[in-house]
């Protein structure tokens, strides 16, 4: 979506991207029978939807309209992305197999905290990799203090397409931080940027943003320092389109008012 509009319609960048799948976790202990048949159940689950789905969008014309399976039409036709949120390397093979059965699908996988163990399989598959925000501890007591921040690198180096996103609303505007730890791990500063602009805009299919360059969008920052670091980056300019965007704010008043009143301008 555009940072800016008048409506939801003037703030959509690109509309119906994709249908997103929770995969289920295999965190569980090969003890933990309870455990293990809840998460059979919810696979099977889902290999019936993908099933009856298929079938039914196979049909021009269907006797009667279902729009949980209307939904999968552009998914099995290609069209779209199917974004699978998955963290363990257990459960992303599984996805990763489960994929194969539909060659037109173009599955995502978002999360895959523990993708470094499985890059070969992954890059084999050619599914591209959404990395959640990686300022965070591991999930797992035996995973390296610093996997998360690591992880883009070892993913870019193996070839595999990888971008990074930010959950939440508001901490969304830390997503170039993101990357600028990524920066300090393994990645060059351009190899960084590109995983919140042209990797990203690239995997969701958005031709028209991502770079700089003729018949795209105009839609640019200029920053005082470096726009990956949160200690010296300051937005002075913000274009979308071609405009430029009003960036007054509260906030921004509110800034400069004590930075005047304890001397700091």
């Amino acid at each position: 979506m555009r940072t800016s509009g008048w409506n939801w319609e003037d703030a959509v960048q690109l509309a119906d991207d994709g249908i997103h799948l929770n995969w289920p976790e295999w965190w569980v202990t090969p003890d933990d029978e309870k455990q293990y048949v809840r998460i059979r159940q919810r696979v099977t689950e889902i290999e019936q939807f993908f099933s009856e789905a298929y079938a039914y969008t196979s049909l021009a014309a269907p006797d009667e309209i279902n729009l949980r399976y209307e939904a999968m039409r552009k998914v099995f036709a290609g069209k779209t992305n199917i974004y699978i949120h998955v963290q363990t390397a257990r459960s992303t093979l599984q996805a990763i197999q489960f994929c194969k059965r539909y060659p037109s699908i173009k599955p995502v996988l978002v999360g895959v905290e523990e993708a470094y163990m499985i890059v070969d399989e992954i890059k084999y598959a050619g599914i591209p990799v959404v990395l959640d925000f990686i300022h965070r501890l591991p999930r797992a007591a035996h995973h390296a203090i610093d996997l998360p921040y690591r992880l883009p690198a070892i993913l870019h180096k193996a070839g595999i397409p990888v971008a990074l996103s930010h959950s939440g609303s508001w901490e969304s505007r830390n997503l170039m931080f993101n990357a600028g730890t990524a920066s300090a791990y393994g990645l060059s500063k351009e190899e960084a940027l590109q995983l919140i602009t042209r990797n990203a805009a690239t995997i969701l299919n958005a031709t028209d943003i991502g770079t700089l360059e003729k018949g795209k969008n105009a839609s640019f920052i200029i920053t005082e320092g470096d726009v990956l670091d949160m200690k010296s980056s300051e937005v002075k300019q913000a274009f979308m389109d071609g405009q430029e965007l009003e960036l007054t704010a509260e906030q921004q008043k509110l800034y400069e008012k004590y930075k005047k009143k304890y001397g700091l301008d």
